[in-house]
């Protein structure tokens, strides 16, 4: 009896812990793989953007996101990526918010690079969408694959390709 209630407590901890991720909650077709939110995620490769060879940038392929109350930093720690209270800012290094979604008290607690190249904000369990930087296939998916980078310059963009040449948004938060 003893052995029994061990071993189902143990199996429903596994699964609480398997089926908590956030892959399992992700809209339909907003990601098929995951990787670790925190810090500075995705491929931790650095490039130099061919548009300013002054500028390093930090891309990201899809399926990232970002917890309510936590960052990113940006390339060398010039700047942070943070979500607080539902709201997602650029803030430069003195921690002064020099961007914003305006969206401060609106139920967002996550935020997702989606692989249709769109960066959402969603209420929790990704029930709704709040906020998008309405980029969503903009990018040819074969061969301009969208790509999130956090630059040395302190500028949130997304690329269409590797290559980064082709922007089609940005924080224009360079030089904060």
């Amino acid at each position: 009896m003893f052995r029994r209630v061990i071993i189902t407590v143990l199996v429903a901890a596994a699964s609480v812990l398997f089926a908590a991720g956030p892959a399992q909650a992700f809209p339909a077709t907003a990601c098929d793989r995951t990787a670790g939110p925190e810090g500075r995620p995705g491929d931790y490769k650095d490039y130099t953007s061919p548009l300013d060879r002054t500028v390093w940038t930090h891309n990201m392929y899809a399926c990232q996101w970002l917890d309510n109350g936590k960052s990113w930093t940006f390339y060398k720690g010039t700047a942070t990526l943070r979500m607080v209270n539902g709201d997602l800012g650029v803030y430069n290094k003195a921690g002064v918010r020099k961007w914003h979604t305006n969206t401060a008290g609106s139920g967002a607690t996550q935020m997702l690079w989606q692989q249709d190249g769109n960066l959402v904000l969603y209420t929790s369990g990704y029930g709704r969408a709040v906020w998008a930087s309405n980029t969503a296939n903009k990018c040819d998916r074969y061969s301009e694959f969208p790509i999130l980078a956090t630059q040395s310059d302190n500028n949130l963009v997304i690329y269409c390709g590797i290559a980064g040449t082709k922007a089609i948004w940005a924080t224009h938060t360079n030089g904060i």
